[in-house]
């Protein structure tokens, strides 16, 4: 049984947080370089449909928990990533749908201004009311 199939990375972060007293915040570094990393890779570099999907549908559901994910989510590129793979013309129907539905759910939590800036020009009216809202 692996280390993540044992939930051992909760319980290193938990220890680590409870031993070093370590801020909300620095807790978002290991949802970052476990989760939001590999899953930016997965919707980039995966040739399946279904995982790049799947990437996306998880990246909108960490993204929308709060507005520090969301500000993860956004310092890590993956509004841009997201759009980019929602206007690929060979994306499928269903990955264009978690694409913007993920999108939805990080732009509703984020503040983040900057990171916003670059959308305005990039999206089609059906994302850009959700970037401006």
């Amino acid at each position: 049984m692996s280390v993540i199939s044992a939930k051992g990375i909760l319980i290193i972060a938990n220890f680590i947080s409870s031993q070093f007293s370590v801020i909300i915040h620095n807790k978002l570094l290991f949802i970052f370089l476990l989760g939001i990393a590999p899953l930016k890779d997965a919707l980039i570099n995966e040739k399946s449909d279904l995982v790049q999907a799947s990437a996306a549908w998880t990246l909108g559901q960490i993204g929308g928990h709060s507005p520090d994910h969301a500000r993860a989510m956004a310092e890590a590129d993956i509004p841009s990533t997201l759009l980019t793979v929602y206007k690929f013309k060979e994306s499928s129907e269903d990955l264009k749908k978690k694409c913007k539905k993920a999108l939805k759910s990080i732009l509703q939590m984020c503040s983040f201004l900057s990171a916003l800036e670059p959308l305005i020009s990039e999206s089609p009216d059906d994302i850009l009311q959700y970037v401006l809202h």
